[in-house]
């Protein structure tokens, strides 16, 4: 398997209360100098464009940091570590209920007593709770168009099938895996949820 799931990165326990202090007052230097930058129009210029990737790799970082410490039993990757995994390893991402495989005791219990809280993962929507779909008047008795109305719906399902999409328990693994059970294969599933903040926590995988 992949070198990212072989163990959990231990050296972000090293980062003291002063590094994290470091970063959060970087990301506030950064956000003030955009900010005088787009006052005056300039918001595409070489340093604003810097200054927000730079932001997202600080923040990216605090998200690391902030899940390492709060979920120390489980593997926290990146979006881009995730999907090198995937990638590598050829795996699927599914939905637990098509995978047809069996499932290791030890892994079992991991995933039987996982706790993760509720405000760090993906909400499942209906298609009424998109508040955008609701907005059928501009100003006062003005009517929207059937194109604007077109338009809100196609962003409100696009939406739905992004978010919906990440809800759950999931599994990757071989796509042998979600048709018929083997046991020739040579890699093995992942379990995991997606995180409302970016990333994926790995709830445990077979060894």
């Amino acid at each position: 398997m992949n070198t990212y799931l072989e163990k959990r990165d231990t050296s972000i326990s090293t980062l003291s209360d002063e590094k994290k202090k470091l970063i959060q007052a970087r990301i506030l230097v950064l956000t003030q100098m955009v900010a005088e930058y787009e006052r005056k129009g300039f918001k595409n210029c070489k340093a604003v464009v810097e200054a927000h990737r730079e932001k997202q790799e600080l923040k990216a970082e605090e998200t690391r940091i902030r899940y390492f410490e709060k979920y120390p039993n489980y593997l926290y990757l990146t979006d881009e570590e995730f999907n090198d995994v995937l990638k590598r390893n050829n795996l699927v991402v599914s939905e637990v209920e098509r995978y047809v495989g069996d499932i290791p005791a030890s892994c079992w219990e991991a995933i039987k007593n996982e706790k993760v809280d509720e405000e760090d993962l993906f909400k499942y929507y209906e298609y009424e709770d998109i508040p955008t779909r609701h907005s059928t008047e501009v100003g006062k008795g003005g009517l929207v168009s059937d194109i604007f109305l077109s338009n809100v719906n196609r962003v409100a399902k696009s939406f739905l099938t992004r978010n919906n999409n990440k809800v759950g328990l999931k599994i990757a693994c071989p796509r042998e895996l979600l048709r018929r059970e083997t046991s020739n294969l040579s890699l093995d599933p992942i379990v995991f949820r997606y995180l409302k903040d970016g990333g994926v926590l790995v709830i445990t995988f077979w060894k």
